[in-house]
């Protein structure tokens, strides 16, 4: 849930919605995390883990983000 209730997550955004994912390996070297982000960003972690996406039909899917820290 982002910035809705359980019932009514993110129901007709006005854009289209981009998920991008990843977890990074080696923490050696990285630039620093800036977790404020614009105001277009529904969410943003620094935690390791690993995503989930369940396309429940042509109309309907959820991403659930694992963290492997927690």
């Amino acid at each position: 849930v982002c910035n809705g209730t359980p019932e009514n997550p993110y129901l007709n955004p006005p854009a289209p919605v981009h998920i991008v994912t990843g977890s990074a390996g080696c923490s050696e070297g990285m630039d620093p995390f800036n977790p404020g982000g614009q105001p277009w960003s529904a969410f943003r972690s620094d935690d390791y883990g690993f995503t989930r996406m369940h396309i429940h039909n042509k109309t309907h899917l959820s991403v659930e983000q694992i963290s492997v820290q927690q």
